[in-house]
């Protein structure tokens, strides 16, 4: 878990299987997330070998809050904003 200075809370979850993650994973993150830390504002983030399921896919689309990374992801250019 990470707090950033306004309260939000971040929680992570890494899976480096040969099967696309569903959301059955990040249920039990939520559920998890609840339990260290019940009062500030969440944001979940996943990492994924193969990548997500479709489900998984289309709420992450609906809810800012949920940030999917895929292996592709991970070998992206650091954007020039963010400070080294």
């Amino acid at each position: 878990m990470i707090e950033e200075l306004d309260g939000t809370a971040h929680f992570g979850a890494c899976k480096w299987t040969n099967e696309h993650i569903d959301s059955a994973v990040l249920d039990t993150l939520m559920k998890r997330s609840y339990l260290a830390e019940p009062n500030n504002a969440h944001e979940y983030w996943l990492y994924a070998k193969s990548g997500f399921c479709i489900a998984l896919l289309d709420k992450s689309k609906q809810d800012k809050t949920i940030h999917l990374i895929g292996l592709e992801d991970l070998f992206l250019p650091i954007p020039s904003f963010l400070p080294l």
